[in-house]
């Protein structure tokens, strides 16, 4: 094969490979209210929720409330590779040319869980923070989730830890914020 036909191959190949592998994935807007709305009747999603504080506003992704408890969701939407340090200020992104870094979205959720203590008293609220975009690498710990295990993370706690009564109590709590 003569080296112009060579260079040529070469690279459609690394289009090939670029386009279907290392192009960064990008998740309609809706894409995470869309999957929480399949879990089933079982559970009951708020989303969007705005709670107005001394310090200022919080606003909460979602919160999904079942017999087995309530998770409350930080979506994290920005494609690229994000380098998770789950006890770093920061996280580092890579992607579409630009290098930033995000505060870290486990310590951001749980200032919101925080808050929301205040208003539900003795419910434990578990912080949860799915990843929706972007490819990682580091250490996930327990509370960062991928866009397609969402349902099955959420669906693996099978322990109730309230009753039905007290699900329709932090519905309305946060529904009313």
């Amino acid at each position: 094969m003569d080296p112009v036909s060579l260079a040529v191959v070469g690279v459609v190949g690394v289009g090939i490979w670029f386009f279907f592998f290392k192009r960064p994935r990008v998740r309609p807007p809706g894409a995470v209210s869309a999957l929480l709305q399949g879990l089933g009747n079982d559970y009951s999603v708020i989303s969007n929720i705005v709670r107005m504080r001394g310090e200022g506003m919080d606003r909460i992704d979602h919160a999904v409330v079942s017999v087995y408890g309530v998770v409350v969701l930080l979506e994290v939407t920005e494609p690229g590779v994000l380098f998770c340090k789950m006890n770093d200020r920061e996280w580092p992104r890579k992607g579409l040319g630009k290098e930033m870094a995000l505060h870290n979205p486990v310590w951001r959720n749980r200032k919101r869980i925080n808050s929301l203590e205040e208003v539900l008293p003795g419910i434990a609220l578990t912080n949860l923070v799915v990843i929706v975009n972007a490819r990682l690498v580091g250490d996930l710990g327990p509370e960062v989730v991928l866009f397609e295990n969402l349902s099955g993370r959420i669906r693996k706690n099978r322990n109730p830890v309230l009753n039905a009564e007290q699900v329709k109590s932090v519905c309305s709590k946060l529904n009313s914020l």
